[in-house]
């Protein structure tokens, strides 16, 4: 759901810049000064690194309530570094998206 409301918020602000984001990409981690992104093509991550990075952080601010810097890194789609903590649905979700950060059961 972040990913979308990204994608839809920078598309609004610059259809051009705001295409790159689409499906070309998923959220690794949200952090309280970072959100990192993983991109599936070379191409995109590029793109995005270089030409959207104000536009996404602008957003990514304006839906987060602070600042952060984007970091970038190419993943494979469905690869487990790709992939986040098991989803607990919108309500931890919702608490990523404020800055919580998952912990780990005892013997996982």
């Amino acid at each position: 759901a972040f990913m979308r409301e990204l994608y839809e918020r920078c598309r609004t602000a610059n259809t051009v810049l705001g295409a790159w984001l689409n499906g070309s990409c998923e959220v690794i981690a949200i952090g309280q000064e970072d959100l990192e992104l993983g991109f599936y093509h070379p191409l995109h991550m590029q793109k995005v690194d270089k030409d959207c990075r104000t536009l996404v952080e602008q957003q990514a601010e304006l839906m987060l309530g602070r600042a952060v810097r984007l970091k970038v890194r190419q993943v494979e789609r469905g690869s487990p570094a790709s992939r986040r903590a098991p989803k607990g649905g919108h309500l931890v979700e919702a608490a990523r998206a404020l800055g919580a950060t998952p912990v780990a059961k005892d013997g996982d």
